[in-house]
């Protein structure tokens, strides 16, 4: 396993709603893992190989989730493919350019990190089985620095890039459904953040409204999700939050889907329109949160669904290098706090 460690602390029509493919399926699963484990670090322990002796006080307590910056997400997705195609591990990229220049030409915030990952089984296993055990990207992770983040992933390929910027005013950050390709059932989880409990939060999919429940953190802070049927041709989904008056639906003007969908942005699973509900299902607890098996085999890391990696990481400390692309690797790098001079 190779770490590697420095520091340093829109295009859309809704937020949300995708840029040329981004945010993909396992981009939005890995803003919204990041999100959960934010809100809640205790509630991932058992899946801490480290478990959490070395976690500081701040580690150990919940932040706040980030939102969604789409400079920063075609930052981390060009970074992601720029070592899946060039065949390297490192910060830098394989034309030479350093972190900081790299992401400050995408980026306008007063601060910016990075963490990247190779070769973990799944995105849930690259967030609480390898960065959470890393104290360096561990730190970056969970820092109350940051309040925005965009995600890239190929393959078994991932980079988180977070800044510190001007984010518009939101109570909900980012939604996804798991598995990717459901067959029976499906799980649509959403984050939340606000100064009072939802008054309502609900995925309408397929036209059914799905009351969401809290999964992780707390009624003001959390990740809130559902199991429902995944039913059957195309289905699309959004998400709902009513608070104090105020109403916010997520994506802002299209919706996500699986199935048999035409959409209008292939890579993201994506259409430009939302459904009325048309009929009210009552939602159900999924249980527990650090065990996302829906989909895949717990016995195979590589299968669809959200699998633990069997390896377990050892030795989490940082060092710089680079790792060739080949089969079995686990790698990690990191780039943490450095504010940006003015």
């Amino acid at each position: 396993m190779l770490l590697a460690c420095l520091s340093m602390l829109p295009a859309h029509a809704g937020y949300g709603d995708p840029v040329d493919g981004r945010p993909n399926h396992p981009e939005r699963e890995l803003h919204l893992w990041t999100n959960a484990v934010r809100v809640d670090p205790v509630a991932f322990e058992d899946d801490y190989p480290c478990g959490m002796g070395d976690f500081t006080a701040i580690e150990r307590s919940p932040q706040v989730p980030l939102h969604l910056n789409d400079d920063l997400a075609e930052a981390a997705r060009f970074h992601t493919d720029d070592m899946h195609v060039n065949d390297f591990f490192s910060h830098t990229s394989s034309d030479g350019t350093k972190f900081g220049p790299r992401v400050w030409s995408y980026y306008s915030g007063s601060g910016i990190g990075e963490n990247i990952a190779g070769g973990q089984g799944s995105v849930y296993a690259a967030v609480t089985r390898a960065w959470m055990c890393s104290e360096g990207h561990r730190r970056n992770l969970m820092s109350p620095d940051w309040n925005e983040l965009g995600t890239g992933v190929i393959d078994r390929l991932y980079t988180q890039d977070f800044g510190r910027g001007s984010p518009p005013p939101r109570i909900t950050f980012m939604g996804v459904h798991l598995p990717r390709d459901p067959s029976t059932e499906v799980e649509l989880l959403l984050d939340y953040a606000a100064d009072a409990p939802p008054d309502a939060l609900y995925v309408v999919l397929d036209g059914e409204r799905h009351d969401l429940e809290l999964l992780v953190g707390s009624d003001r802070q959390g990740v809130y999700s559902v199991i429902a049927p995944a039913g059957s041709g195309c289905m699309l989904y959004h998400f709902v939050a009513e608070v104090d008056g105020t109403t916010e639906v997520w994506p802002e003007d299209g919706s996500y889907g699986y199935g048999s969908c035409t959409f209008d942005d292939d890579e993201a699973g994506w259409v430009a329109e939302q459904l009325e509900v048309t009929s009210i299902v009552g939602g159900t607890n999924p249980g527990d949160p650090t065990n996302p098996t829906a989909g895949g085999d717990p016995d195979d890391p590589d299968s669809s669904g959200e699998t633990l990696l069997e390896e377990q990481l050892a030795g989490c400390g940082c060092q710089s290098g680079t790792a060739p692309m080949t089969a079995g690797w686990v790698a990690l790098g990191l780039l943490a706090l450095r504010r940006r001079r003015t």
